[in-house]
């Protein structure tokens, strides 16, 4: 019976990792792909016998393209053995290490048992290390596992730093003894911003430690298990995590003297001495849909239990508004962002065999439009860009491209460039039954004239665009390095999502109608940060603010409501200069009045810390009317109705002050103030929806009329 209980465990165990691995990509063409194979290019065996130590010291120490200091390395499955740290270049311009692995069970890289200088925890020492400062742009690491070995308590899995993008996806970190000091060291300067998702980090004295107080890191999907202090630790860094799932006696968080937003995350098994996450100091917390199991509770502040077991809404410093509203933050319905497989060769076009090379017009003129429009045409369903040449070239693009329905994804393996001459732009035209991925790209520009869903990450210096065709499609980002400006509103959700528009006269981010989730914002320079109008919703979920400069005066609005919804919550502020701040922090207006929230106001309650902000609901639907406990609802009547032109509000007594009419995509199309005449003339025949407002800015009731 022990012997067949055995067996049955072992056959779980191989289709747990058997699932694992198919559902990531594991098939990566190498034809004129730019990055270097660790095996062909510099010797590694990967038989887990072999010492390969000095074939990845080569390897991240090789520039793979003099003008960018790229440094790309392809691991294919294997055991690779290492008995020293392999440290990326330390240059100040050394940026953009890509290690790829093949698949994140199968591609391993183990450090030697008790491997020398791996001993003192007091002095880590780690397996692989990125450069830091904040010139560490692009450190990207992908489909691979860490296994520290037995007998190295010093060891670190790595010590990962990347500055403004990067990413580590799929990546499985191990101490099979337990005893190593850390799965992910962030506390060199400076950490972020970057994104870190779908990791999995077993056994360590601790998960992931961050330290030094800039940037700011986004998590999402991180699996801890078996930490003997702790799961996360955080001192003075702003982090944001979605879906923390931690096994853990330990506690699963504790943040010092930083800022922590945490949501959708389940911390089981505790021990009932400890709490699952763990805030003392001058920290800013905000906690949302936190379930714990065997912990003293989900969340202790300041040695407080909040809540108790489950965490529905939290957070410990002062919020603002301008309008009535729940309180609450806006909680937007959250969609996981999809995801592309395609393992089958024969799907995959490089565009290089249809005559595509990446150029420098100022040396040479080659234009690829005709022949990357070949590829798109090709029927495959994959597309790669995957050479880059010297001297800052890239794919040349001289008009409009269209890409089929039956491309899925465009990929450059962070290695492909474009430059788009004569306002051209890659267009979708056609929604197709699947979303189009676009990835690991430079200066893409793309102009969504369809409703297909597209999936953009990895992504920096791009532009987005759209068309009436394309309203309340969908757009998920991550790792996004681009401001976000589309003419008609879109459903969005992003992760990591860092704008750096400098020029006042400009804006970050604008949401015309649609409705955008954000987790971990980063903004470098002055300008709008985020407007949201039309009866759009905005929720910011963490993040941090840098102006980076001085402000010509002291009237420019960081956050501009026109009509709409936006809630914040745990951003942090960050200036070095006079006057390094917007004089506004956030200028609301609703049914035609208008006020505004000072900056000096934010300033003086909790310096740095922008902790929750929370606009009216009445403009975007998102929630029901304000009403006082124990109250009646009101009773509005429309007369007649349908309507042809002019109607009467009904009501029974009641005060009320304005009404919004509005489409069923929920845009304001019109605004009645009492006591005027209420007219529908010059409207399109169809149903609308009248939304009544109080003296005080409170949503009344929402009715149904109709414009005949």
């Amino acid at each position: 019976m022990q012997i067949f209980k055995i067996i049955i465990f072992h056959f779980l165990l191989c289709a747990v990792c058997l699932t694992q691995a198919q559902s990531v990509q594991t098939y990566f063409p190498s034809a004129n792909v730019a990055w270097k194979n660790i095996k062909t290019e510099y010797g590694a065996v990967g038989d887990g016998i072999s010492d390969d130590t000095k074939a990845f010291q080569k390897a991240l120490k090789t520039q793979l393209n003099p003008y960018n200091s790229v440094v790309a390395i392809y691991i294919p499955n294997g055991t690779y053995l290492v008995s020293d740290s392999i440290r990326a270049l330390m240059g100040y311009y050394d940026c953009c290490l890509i290690l790829q692995g093949q698949d994140p069970v199968k591609t391993i890289i183990k450090l030697k048992d008790k491997a020398p200088g791996f001993q003192d925890p007091n002095n880590p020492r780690p397996i692989f290390q990125t450069r830091a400062g904040n010139q560490a742009f692009g450190n990207y690491v992908f489909n691979l596992s860490i296994n520290t070995g037995i007998g190295n308590a010093g060891a670190v899995g790595i010590d990962y730093i990347t500055s403004n993008y990067g990413a580590m996806r799929n990546v499985n970190i191990t101490s099979p003894d337990g005893s190593a000091y850390c799965g992910i060291l962030m506390e060199r300067q400076w950490p972020g911003p970057g994104l870190l998702k779908n990791i999995s980090i077993n056994g360590f004295k601790y998960g992931i430690r961050l330290g030094t107080c800039e940037y700011s890191m986004t998590f999402e999907n991180i699996t801890l298990k078996n930490q003997s202090e702790a799961g996360i630790v955080n001192s003075c860094n702003t982090i944001a995590i979605r879906n923390l799932n931690s096994s853990n006696k330990v506690p699963a968080v504790v943040n010092t003297n930083a800022r922590l937003v945490i949501l959708d995350s389940k911390l089981n098994e505790g021990n009932n001495n400890n709490h699952g996450i763990v805030v003392s100091g001058k920290s800013l917390i905000f906690a949302r849909n936190i379930c714990s199991t065997g912990y003293k509770g989900a969340l202790s502040v300041e040695d407080k239990t909040i809540q108790g077991a489950k965490v529905s809404e939290y957070h410990n410093q002062p919020d603002y508004s301008l309008f009535s509203n729940p309180g609450k933050s806006l909680g937007l319905p959250i969609e996981e962002t999809p995801e592309y497989i395609n393992n089958n060769p024969a799907d995959w076009a490089n565009v290089a065999d249809f005559g595509a090379k990446p150029t420098n017009p100022l040396y040479g003129f080659f234009d690829a439009t005709d022949e990357i429009q070949a590829a798109f045409n090709s029927g495959k369903k994959a597309i790669y860009f995957g050479e880059i040449g010297d001297n800052n070239t890239a794919y040349c693009i001289y008009k409009d491209i269209v890409i089929p329905p039956s491309v899925e994804i465009i990929t450059g393996f962070n290695l492909g460039k474009f430059n788009f001459f004569n306002g051209s732009k890659f267009i979708v035209n056609n929604t197709g039954s699947s979303p189009l991925f676009i990835e690991r790209t430079k200066g893409i520009q793309l102009h969504n004239n369809s409703k297909r869903t597209l999936v953009m990450r990895f992504l920096e210096s791009c532009l987005y665009t759209n068309t009436i065709n394309n309203t309340n499609g969908k757009v998920f980002l991550e790792d996004w390095v681009n401001p976000f400006e589309p003419k008609f509103p879109v459903q969005m959700w992003a992760r990591h999502f860092n704008t750096e528009i400098q020029p006042e006269d400009q804006r970050n981010i604008d949401n015309p109608g649609g409705k955008y989730w954000i987790l971990g914002l980063k903004t470098e320079g002055r300008a709008n940060i985020i407007r949201t109008s039309s009866g759009g919703a905005t929720e910011v979920l963490g993040g941090l603010i840098y102006p980076a400069s001085s402000f010509s005066g002291k009237t420019q609005t960081a956050f501009t409501i026109q009509d709409a919804c936006l809630s914040i919550v745990g951003l942090t502020m960050t200036t070095y200069v006079n006057n390094g701040w917007y004089g506004i922090a956030v200028e609301e207006t609703q049914n035609g009045i208008a006020k505004s929230l000072p900056s000096d106001k934010i300033w003086a309650d909790s310096p740095y810390n922008f902790s929750f902000f929370s606009s009216s609901r009445g403009n975007c639907g998102v929630s029901t009317s304000v009403t006082k406990a124990n109250s009646v609802a009101p009773q509005f009547s429309i007369f007649p109705n349908p309507v042809s032109d002019f109607f009467t509000l009904k009501n029974e007594g009641i005060d009320w002050e304005s009404a919004v009419l509005k489409n069923t995509l929920g845009q304001p199309v019109r605004t009645f103030f009492f006591p005027e005449k209420l007219n529908l003339s010059g409207l399109q025949n169809g149903a609308y929806f009248l939304v009544v407002y109080s003296k005080k800015g409170e949503q009344l009731q929402t009715l149904k009329i109709i414009k005949s």
